[in-house]
């Protein structure tokens, strides 16, 4: 008796289902290497195994060109946090470094990074800007400097309200930057005022920590 079901090897449509299965399976092992902490060579293995499995002719089309912009945007990302890392240590308390979305953020205490209501820069700043500099030379990306304020009214003939101040500050950073030759295209200045707090401005420590600069590095 004839029968309309075909063989499972005789069906046309089961390469299809299972290439399809396959660079789902190659983009959640991407996708699991983009949250990760990157090691180039274990990236490599799994995408050689992975398309050694899928048949190996056809590798560049299956990485498709924003899955490979992507790894190589987080790859930048962790190289410049590592060279950060070799600048700054535990014990500079005054400055933490941290992962942001497609960034890396550059966080500088703004108590003991300028002179108290002025934008005017404390002893210790010029080296801490000289190293971040030094990172910034050979790297050459987009750069955002953020100034922040703690929520206390500013009483001054200089600035008006902490919106000036904060203001200020992040435009002398910038221009300590462009004096170490960063091009002004890739600089961006915001001032920020008490608007984005990491403390609570009730107490006097967590004030401190929100009178900050945060230099934002982005690849991108």
């Amino acid at each position: 008796m004839a029968t309309d079901n075909c063989k499972c090897e005789e069906c046309e449509e089961w390469p299809l289902s299972m290439a399809d299965m396959m660079t789902n399976l190659l983009c959640f092992f991407v996708l699991l290497v983009s949250i990760a902490s990157f090691d180039e060579a274990k990236y490599q293995a799994i995408s050689e195994a992975m398309l050694e499995g899928m048949g190996g002719e056809n590798a560049d089309a299956v990485m498709s060109a924003d899955m490979q912009a992507e790894f190589e945007l987080q790859q930048t990302i962790q190289i410049i946090m590592q060279d950060l890392k070799t600048l700054f240590d535990a014990e500079d308390e005054d400055i933490e470094l941290e992962y942001r979305k497609n960034a890396v953020a550059i966080n500088l205490i703004g108590s003991e990074f300028f002179k108290p209501g002025s934008a005017e820069f404390a002893d210790n700043a010029a080296d801490i800007l000289d190293r971040v500099a030094s990172i910034m030379g050979p790297m050459p990306f987009p750069v955002a400097v953020e100034g922040h304020t703690d929520s206390i009214p500013i009483n001054s003939s200089d600035y008006p309200s902490n919106w000036e101040l904060s203001g200020q500050r992040a435009a002398a950073v910038a221009r300590y930057f462009l004096d170490k030759g960063l091009s002004k295209e890739l600089l961006k200045v915001v001032g920020r005022s008490d608007t984005h707090p990491i403390a609570s401005n009730e107490t006097t420590a967590g004030r401190a920590l929100n009178r900050r600069i945060v230099i934002l590095i982005s690849p991108m």
